[in-house]
């Protein structure tokens, strides 16, 4: 049986460089459909279906406030409320907040010398990494001696950029940075990839962020995060901050009327905006995928119906059905591994273009990777196409007996067209529905450009500029040292 399949592989590689025109086309073909695929699937893989990095993710839940005079459902909530939060809801194991920030960086304590630049972070309250489950990898976490008022600045790192600003030494931990002026002293390093929220480079205690607004229950200033106590389902937490708010409502009528809560979990906060266009994107994909089948398909007819003599002299020395079937499912097997092994690599050369391409609301970009379980999915979409473009013809030309390939000659199978019209058929309708909808696609992005804002955008720049809190404690100062005047661009 080995010896029979070996000869089926020689006679297929063979025979496809026989006609190196036509196998080149359909190579080329499957190669853009296939690697087209892999490519879409390596960005829903590592975005969409890949699990969360944190340790039982499934019950790490965002709690938004919402507004009902304003019908908003995401915004975020006071410090005081957050404080009655973790005192009445025993559906969660705890709370953790956080607030995004910007720091100027203005050298670092470990004598690298590096450049000041501004880099993003976020002000985290000290239980949030203990509800992630995720410890540095290098030196401590914030304690509760850390988040409070008065405390020596601290500061925990990306991995990143302890690589960057300290050369990746172990030495960095215990050492100083200033940020907008402030010496922090770097309390850790956190582990490769992590990055809550995304982004951050950098992470300093809650509490002396949000210090003004402490008892300001009208100031939503942090970004709250749950984990669901066990054997909570997010529809129970739901039911009990429903309740929560109603006793906060009546009981803070000027600050917390129409405010409510929303459980949200983290995966659906993190990838449930692009959950659908990614799903979108990937439908297209295959839909590309299905038209190269079609036309390879026809290709492939096309040439077993110019064989026609040779399998009716193979039928007429002792060839069954099975065992031309067989020969006939091999060589398209052999065309659609060429051709997924082409794509694949496609796919590698061309998906860094296409993480470029993406706009930053994409979280995990950075996980984007053709890994074992890509190139998986390559495989059997490859073996998917095969079949889909070869068992058709395959079959077709098992059915060639001798009677009827000694009443039709040499290449006289070619005249009888209609399954290959049926191909024809299917293809011009996939290619039609995609033309359609990249149409829609592209009228309403031309649409929405030619929108008028109100203002010639011409020649107009924005400027932003972020005051250290140290040097401007106070939103307003008459005593504050005027700014040089801007330059006019």
């Amino acid at each position: 049986m080995l010896d029979s399949w070996l000869q089926d592989l020689r006679y297929s590689l063979r025979l496809l460089a026989k006609r190196p025109g036509t196998t080149a086309v359909a190579l080329v073909t499957l190669a853009l459909g296939v690697g087209a695929n892999t490519a879409v699937f390596s960005v829903l893989k590592a975005v969409v279906l890949a699990p969360l990095p944190y340790e039982e993710a499934e019950a790490l839940a965002v709690v938004w406030q919402t507004d009902r005079h304003n019908d908003t459902q995401r915004e975020g909530a006071s410090v005081p409320d957050l404080r009655d939060w973790r005192d009445q809801a025993d559906a969660f194991e705890g709370f953790g907040a956080w607030r995004s920030a910007s720091f100027n960086v203005q050298g670092t304590g470990g004598g690298s010398g590096a450049e000041p630049e501004r880099l993003p972070g976020a002000a985290v309250s000290h239980q949030l990494f203990d509800l992630l489950r995720v410890p540095p990898a290098l030196g401590r976490g914030f304690g509760p001696e850390d988040d409070q008022n008065g405390a020596e600045p601290v500061v925990l790192l990306s991995h990143g950029l302890w690589q960057r600003r300290f050369a990746g030494e172990t030495s960095a931990v215990g050492s100083t940075m200033t940020l907008d002026e402030v010496r922090y002293r770097v309390a850790g390093v956190m582990p490769e990839g992590f990055g809550f929220p995304s982004g951050a480079d950098l992470w300093v205690p809650l509490a002396p962020q949000v210090e003004s607004f402490a008892e300001s229950r009208g100031a939503h200033v942090v970004l709250v995060l749950g984990r669901l106590a066990p054997g909570v389902e997010p529809v129970q937490a739901q039911e009990q901050m429903d309740l929560i708010m109603a006793r906060l409502e009546e009981a803070y009528p000027e600050d917390n009327t129409a405010r409510g809560a929303f459980v949200e979990p983290l995966r659906d906060v993190m990838v449930g905006s692009v959950e659908t266009p990614l799903a979108l994107l990937f439908g297209t994909a295959a839909l590309v995928l299905l038209i190269a089948c079609a036309n390879v398909a026809n290709l492939v007819l096309a040439r077993v119906q110019s064989r026609t003599g040779e399998l009716t002299v193979r039928t007429a020395l002792g060839a069954g059905r099975g065992r031309l079937l067989r020969q006939l499912l091999t060589e398209n097997t052999v065309l659609a591994l060429s051709g997924g092994a082409l794509g694949a690599l496609l796919a590698v050369w061309s998906l860094d273009s296409l993480v470029a391409l993406m706009p930053a609301s994409v979280p995990r970009t950075g996980q984007i990777q053709v890994d074992l379980r890509v190139l998986g999915f390559a495989l059997a979409a490859s073996l998917g196409a095969g079949v889909l473009f070869g068992t058709f013809p395959a079959l077709q030309a098992s059915r060639l007996g001798l009677s009827t390939g000694a009443q039709r000659g040499e290449g006289g199978a070619a005249g009888r067209r209609g399954p290959r019209h049926l191909l024809v058929v299917a293809e011009v309708t996939l290619a039609t529905v995609l033309l359609v909808g990249a149409g829609l696609l592209v009228r309403s992005f031309w649409s929405l450009g030619a929108v008028d804002p109100g203002f010639a955008p011409e020649r107009l720049v924005t400027l932003s500029v972020q005051l250290p809190d140290a040097r401007y404690p106070e939103p307003s100062r008459e005593d504050y040292p005027e700014w040089p005047a801007a330059q006019a661009f």
